[in-house]
């Protein structure tokens, strides 16, 4: 075959990585994509056996075209439009460039014409002499080619000769390959998709992907098995090296297989050597729009491939026959549910009063007719009509959601899956919004499922695709799980029953269990105007998202299997669509110490571990849907059976949205693609980075790697002081507006607010990521405190009393008291949250050892997609430029030496210094992290055993760190560390399968379910956290003892997908020989090893100062605020008045406004008693923290007391402004009972009292909406400008 010649390529652009190519995939373009002066003048030329190709194949890998170079424009063909893409390099040329091929061998045109004229081998390169070629191959196949079935035009297309159309045919040859089958670990091939006849001229590919081959050749599949199509039938013969067989392939008959033969991969003889990232596509079934089907006769099963035990424990009716547990049911009651046609969401809520105990089913019963209607209308009611409370008004976005999810799922249009435009009054809807809650229970011996409110604050892909209402989310409290985890895990190994329908669990993570809906029914009979004959058995829920019967899938450890459903779960938004022939398989590259050709390479040798490419028009796409402010870097999301992050594709032009996927990202073999697999999954997008801090991880690597403890210690205090110093400045010019700026920078006060709006949106958005300063125990990309913040935001949740409209936040609440005028020299209320503020600041950086770095910042992590950098060498470029600290010059790039880590850091090799270099050619990557793909090892899997498929890296160049940082080389693990510290369940799917195949059916799904809830499991993850942490002071940073429990707790984390379990009595040896510090930990004597105790005592030093100085500030708050007591006290003098002149309604009237309030008082000092109550027990406080509670049912302490002060009072005619006249008199009577209950008044009525300051203040003032209000900040420029005006007026 002809190579390329790298000596004819333009330089000055870099080359990619080379990589052999892949068996398994179709390879080809068509021969008339040959340059006319580039090949012999043979027809021999034409056909190439696989023998003679590896015989003339050039011992030294073909260099790839470099980036940058564009090839030849290719518009002017009339049938461009109808071309399907080649496949390519991943660093294919840009469309307005091109090369010269004069007189230079191995470079081909990219004009899919026929050579150009005055070719010295026109003759060769015409149709007929390559009809002859391909006779000549035929005739050795015993296949004549004159009798295959011909093509005719499309409509729109050129009609063409017989002649003309022979020469569009494509010569490919069959091997069989002698690979071994792929294995879980293996880089497998991607899914394979069926492929159906399509009669028409094949089409001209274009650049970056392939089409199904829609010719003769379409019946060949990359597995070797062949979809049924159109009536058809041929037999060929094939050469090989014992003599030649011949097979009957008949197409009329479901599927063909070739028995006993090892997988066939196709390739295009025309195609020249390609770099390892040629793109490749699935070929697959194109099903019908909004078809959303589970399973296909048509469907590519290899079932030479996939064991037998497999497939009858895959089509099997596994999930049935499983014991019942009743969370709520009644067969009467739900027999007159069905036939009223009572929505679902109203039958929930009168099932969730039946859980808790609140009413029966026989008082239901009674009620029944009052709730036909909508979601909407009716399930508010639930609560009034059963309970007599009031109606449930915040909750009117989930009924009316509802209402749409259960249109869309009786439309059975796949609307639910979102991209379909507005639907029933909501702009590009989609599904899955609503979450169904539950909790487990002890009950007596035994457990109860208590269901709790829905809620409207995530969506993702399981239940767009099926409806919200058919996924129930149980939480289990942590201390059931561990003092009685093995008898919750059986009670969990049943089938629930809720208002008839059957739930199943089908996931386990973090302490919480996904339960699914299936097509069972208890005590009542499928009804089709709800949409039950949509339903699906349980086993095709589990093959539609996992199919058993594809060979990647069943090779699998069953503990990966299972954790692969964690993919469906993630909270995502539908952003994009992508065609069929869009979707772009390519390999990774891989490190320079891996063989080319050789498969299977290990994490730690790929260089593009978890990143593929987007192209800018579906980048664009996302950015139009979402309304980001320019095209990011790159996003996270999910897509098909595949995972992780995707960046702009270096060259690509085209205007239609790709995407091409790595191998490492493929992480499930679907059967073909349906529209829920073609739909890109946004979890978020790359974004500016803010500064990041230090916490105790880091600290311990960076004092471990050379960094001294006076450098940290002064970080430290530093740190303290510039977040301390801006709140206790109250007297310059414009004093509050700084204050304000201060405490909402503190708590991040915007940010939350932003957050609270968002909702489900904030990381899609891009409004939350990592808390670099409080990392958990995990750490991974989605960690259980991560899990359970999102799980705490609400779309009923407003972060206020409903009653007094006061903050719960003690950031807010303080913020929004300076905002309306008060100082804390004059308020105590105000001095003493403002203390609270500053007291807790410390106490956060102090006891979780946060030291903020402005030098630094926290961004994903990608691989140089133009392979420009050189081993050790990052790039990053800010797309908000950030000021230089040093120089107070704008730093749009990052140069010089730099820290990198990735969390958990626990070993020394996982923080690393590299150097950050500026290529321009990178800047269409900002606000990402890229480093380099060359070398032995990517730096992002030498941090802490990372990769690239969304982690995020922090990094670092402050000289004082940097500079004193020495690299350590990996960590390697001890030798004995598996064998001596873990057994492993090493049961694969198909071990499973065979242990299962002689069970009963109950049995069988018994075992599965064991399978599938396996991973609530204690963890031990938090434990060896701790253990290795005594071990790093007791025996040092790098010692064997701390560098073992590293990698034990490293084992732990992915102990739900590898299947590992700490042998027993390991657990109870490492406490005895860990569980306690050195004795001179927690002694003012610090240890040298232990730098954490001595930024704990220099934090408490400098906090006690910080302190002591805000307690020296003058205060002026010992009489009462004269503008609160106004309102109450002209209102008095007027009642006064009137009594004189024998009018006592006024004086009546005020009588009864402070009987009022002070009813409300009394219940504000029970609830005070109750909360120091609280307070004295620390075991009951603890106990109630470890219960979840979502933040939309929380009531806070004074609830009870604001809601009684806020009853209408009745009857009150002659007074006038009386709200304000109450919160008046409720300030006066703190003030009259002592100052320490003042907080009574702005408990009860905040923002009354507020409106009261700021309209006796001077300076004006200017009413405003919530939604204004919470939408404001301060910008610099507007911070500066009253920062220079010492005058104190604004001009």
């Amino acid at each position: 075959m002809p190579k390329f010649n790298p000596a004819i390529i333009p330089t000055g652009l870099p080359t990619m990585p080379q990589q052999s190519d892949r068996g398994g995939f179709f390879d080809h373009v068509p021969a008339a994509d040959l340059s006319s002066s580039d090949v012999p003048s043979s027809d021999e030329f034409w056909v190439i056996s696989p023998s003679k190709r590896q015989k003339e194949k050039d011992p030294a890998s073909p260099t790839p075209r470099k980036d940058g170079v564009r090839r030849a424009d290719a518009a002017n063909s009339p049938s461009r439009s109808a071309r399907r893409p080649v496949k390519e390099p991943a660093t294919s040329f840009p469309d307005n460039a091109s090369i010269s091929s004069a007189s230079t061998v191995g470079v081909r045109t990219t004009h899919p014409t026929t050579p150009s004229k005055g070719s010295a081998i026109s003759a060769a390169g015409t149709p007929s002499s390559r009809n002859t070629a391909i006779d000549k191959v035929f005739k050795k196949m015993a296949v004549d080619s004159r009798s295959l079935p011909s093509t005719p035009s499309r409509p729109g297309h050129e009609h063409h000769t017989s002649q003309q159309r022979t020469g569009d045919r494509r010569v490919i040859i069959i091997e069989d390959s002698d690979d071994e089958a792929p294995t879980d670990l293996d880089v497998s091939d991607p899914p394979t998709r069926s492929s159906s006849l399509y009669y028409g001229p094949i089409p001209v590919s274009t650049d970056s992907s392939q089409s199904s081959m829609n010719s003769l050749f379409s019946q060949l599949s990359v597995t070797s098995s062949v979809s049924s199509m159109e009536s058809f039938s041929m037999s060929t013969s094939v050469g090989t090296s014992g003599g030649s067989k011949t097979q009957s392939i008949d197409h009329q008959s479901p599927s063909y297989t070739r028995k006993n033969a090892a997988p066939a991969y196709v390739r295009d003889i025309f195609n020249t050597e390609m770099s390892p990232n040629v793109t490749q596509r699935k070929t697959q079934k194109v099903e019908a729009k909004f078809q959303s089907s589970t399973t296909s006769p048509s469907a590519a099963v290899d079932v030479n491939k996939v064991p037998e035990s497999v497939l009858r424990f895959s089509n099997s009716p596994f999930g049935t026959d499983l014991e019942r547990v009743i969370i709520a049911h009644c067969d009467k009651t739900q027999k007159m549910l069905d036939e009223n046609e009572i929505e679902w969401g109203t039958q929930y809520e009168l099932a969730r009063g039946v859980s808790t105990g609140t009413w029966s089913w026989d008082g239901v019963r009674a009620h029944i007719l009052e709730f036909k209607g909508s979601n909407e209308e009716t399930a508010p009611k639930v609560q009034s009509v059963m309970g007599g409370r009031s109606a449930q008004l915040s909750n009117l976005n989930i009924w009316k959601e509802l209402d749409r999810e259960q249109a869309a799922i009786k439309e059975n249009m796949s609307r639910g899956l979102g991209l379909m435009g507005e639907w029933k009054g909501s702009a590009d809807w989609y599904g899955g919004q609503v979450q169904q809650l539950a909790r487990l229970v002890k009950s007596d011996t035994s457990y109860k499922i208590v269901l709790e409110p829905m809620e409207k604050r995530r969506s993702h892909r399981f239940a767009r695709y099926y409806g919200s209402r058919r996924f129930v989310q149980l939480r289990i409290p942590d201390e059931l799980l561990r003092s009685e985890n093995e008898r919750v895990k059986a009670f969990l190994r049943k089938s629930f029953v809720l208002c008839g329908r059957i739930f199943l669990p089908f996931h386990s993570k973090d302490g919480h269990l996904y339960m699914v809906e299936t097509d069972e029914n208890w005590g009542r009979t499928s009804q089709p105007w709800c949409g039950d004959q949509f339903r699906k058995p349980f086993h095709e829920f589990i093959n539609w998202h996992n199919p058993l019967d594809q060979r990647k899938n069943c090779d699998q450890v069953i503990s990966k299997y299972v954790a692969r459903f964690a993919l469906g779960l993630s909270n995502s938004v539908p952003a994009l669509e992508f065609e069929e022939e869009n979707i772009i398989f390519i390999d990774d590259i891989t490190s320079s110490e891996w063989p080319q050709g050789k498969k299977n390479p290990p994490a730690k040798v790929l260089m593009t571990d978890g990143c593929g490419f987007m192209n800018h028009a579906a980048l664009h796409s996302i950015v139009k849907l979402l309304g980001y402010e320019n095209i990011p870097a790159g996003v996270q999301g999910r897509i098909d059976g595949s995972k992780g992050f995707w960046i702009l594709h270096p060259t690509d032009q085209s205007s239609v949205p790709k995407i091409w996927i790595r191998t490492s990202q493929n992480k499930i073999k679907n059967r073909f693609f349906d529209r829920a697999h073609r739909i890109f999954d946004l979890l978020c997008p790359s974004r500016p980075s803010p500064t990041i801090a230090l916490s105790q991880q880091s600290i311990t690597n960076l004092f471990s790697n050379g960094v001294p403890e006076h450098t940290l210690v002064r970080l430290m205090e530093e740190g303290l002081e510039e977040e301390i110093a801006p709140l206790l400045e109250w007297s310059k010019p414009y004093a509050m507006v700084f204050l304000w700026d201060a405490i909402n920078k503190t708590g991040n006060v915007s940010g939350a607010r932003t957050q609270r709006l968002a909702a489900s949106l904030n990381r899609v958005l891009g409004l939350k990521g990592r808390d670099w300063g409080h990392e958990s125990v995990a750490m991974d990309n989605d960690p259980k405190g991560q899990a359970a913040e999102d799980a705490a935001v609400s779309a009923t949740y407003t972060g206020r009393n409903k009653y007094s409209a006061a903050p719960l936040s003690l950031d807010e609440s303080a913020l929004e008291l300076v905002q309306a005028g008060f100082h804390p020299a004059e308020n105590k209320l105000l001095y003493d949250k403002l203390k609270r503020i500053i007291e807790l600041t410390i106490d956060s950086s102090v006891k979780k050892y946060r030291i903020p770095i402005e030098e630094s910042l926290g961004a994903f992590v990608v691989p140089d997609p133009l392979g420009v950098l050189k081993e050790g060498e990052i790039y990053y470029r800010f797309s908000r430029p950030r000021k230089d600290p040093r120089t107070e010059m704008l730093l749009h790039i990052l140069e010089g030496e730099i820290v990198l880590g990735r969390y958990p850091i626990r070993l020394p090799s996982d923080m690393q210094k590299v150097r950050a270099v500026d290529r321009r050619e990178l800047d269409r990557w900002p606000d990402v992290i890229i480093i380099s793909t060359q070398g032995k090892r990517s730096i992002a899997s030498l941090l802490a055993d990372g990769d690239m498929d969304g982690d995020e890296l922090i990094a670092t160049w402050d000289p004082a760190i940097v500079e004193a940082f020495d690299n350590k080389g990996f960590t390697n693990p001890p030798d004995d560390l598996m064998t001596d510290n873990f057994d492993r369940d090493v049961e694969t799917v198909e071990k499973f399968s065979e242990r299962t195949a002689d069970m009963s059916q109950r049995e069988t799904s018994q075992a599965f379910q064991e399978v599938l809830i396996a991973n609530l499991s204690e963890s031990n993850v938090g434990l060896y956290s701790m253990m290795h942490e005594n071990a790093i002071v007791k025996y040092g940073y790098g010692h064997v003892h701390s560098i073992r429990l590293a990698y034990i707790f490293g084992t732990l984390l992915d102990a739900n997908k590898t299947g590992h379990r700490l042998k027993p009595g390991m657990l109870e040896l490492h406490l005895k020989m860990f569980g306690n510090r050195s004795p001179q930990t927690g002694s003012h004597s610090c240890s040298s090893k232990d730098i954490l105790e001595i930024l704990t005592v220099a934090g408490q030093k400098k906090g006690q100062e910080l302190l002591e100085r805000y307690e020296k500030k003058e205060l002026k708050h010992r009489d009462a605020d004269i503008d609160l007591r106004q309102p109450y006290d002209a209102a008095m003098d007027y009642a006064l008045q009137a009594w004189k002149l024998k009018m006592p309604a006024f004086n009546d009237e005020m009588q009864r406004i402070r009987k009022h309030v002070e009813v409300a008082k009394e219940l504000f000092g029970v609830a005070c008693a109750a909360s120091r109550s609280s307070s004295e027990s620390p075991s009951k406080s603890k106990a109630r923290r470890k219960q979840w509670v979502p933040k939309s049912d929380q009531e806070d302490l004074m609830l009870a007391c604001a809601r009684a002060y806020a009853e209408p009072l009745d009857n009150i005619i002659l007074t006038r402004d009386i709200e304000r006249v109450k919160a008046s008199y409720a300030y006066v009577l703190s003030r009259d009972r002592g100052s320490d209950r003042e907080s009574f008044a702005f408990a009860v009525a905040f923002q009354e009292l507020c409106h009261i300051k700021a309209m006796a203040s001077g300076g004006g003032h200017a009413p405003s909406l919530r939604i204004f209000d919470e939408g404001k900040s301060f910008s610099s420029s507007f911070l500066r400008a009253l920062k220079l005006c010492e005058d104190g007026s604004v001009v």
